[in-house]
């Protein structure tokens, strides 16, 4: 039962992130506008474009480890999860040095649809982006702490803690 909790956990944890981090590519993709999005003279992505892919990214893969947790009761299933996500990053990463894509479409006003087969990514950012959301998995299921010097208040009286 344990099993199937955990994997439970890890699936409805990647399906939380992609659903947020591909609504809000999308949404940001309608507001800004393939001219906003890719370069001038191909299909090359701006730089706008890579900040909102991995905020997108991160904000999707906090949430994703977040019901990860949640679903799994402990933080384990979060490192299987972040685990995966970087592993799926570095494979699509790899087949894009391997055998990369080019623009085959004619310039100005593309469909949403048609832009995700011709776009021209950076190299680096499918393993960057892998990365980022790894640790936001972490990050969202509670596991990365931050080493700071905290008051704790209990009955009116201070306590200093070191973490």
């Amino acid at each position: 039962m344990r099993f199937m909790r955990v994997f439970v956990a890890i699936i409805l944890g990647y399906l939380c992130l992609f659903t947020v981090a591909f609504s809000a590519q999308t949404v940001a993709y309608l507001v800004l506008g393939s001219d906003r999005v890719f370069m001038s003279d191909d299909y090359g992505i701006s730089n706008l474009w890579i900040g909102v892919i991995l905020v997108a990214g991160l904000a999707g893969a906090i949430f994703g480890g977040y019901i990860c947790r949640f679903v799994g009761g402990s933080a384990k299933p979060a490192y299987f999860l972040a685990a995966l996500i970087v592993l799926i990053g570095f494979a699509f990463g790899f087949y894009g040095l391997i055998f990369p894509l080019a623009g085959e479409l004619g310039r100005g006003d593309v469909k949403m649809l048609n832009a995700i087969n011709v776009t021209v990514a950076n190299k680096w950012l499918v393993f960057v982006h892998g990365c980022v959301c790894g640790i936001g998995v972490l990050g969202g299921a509670g596991m990365i702490k931050t080493p700071v010097n905290t008051k704790a208040v209990t009955n009116g009286e201070v306590l200093e803690t070191d973490s």
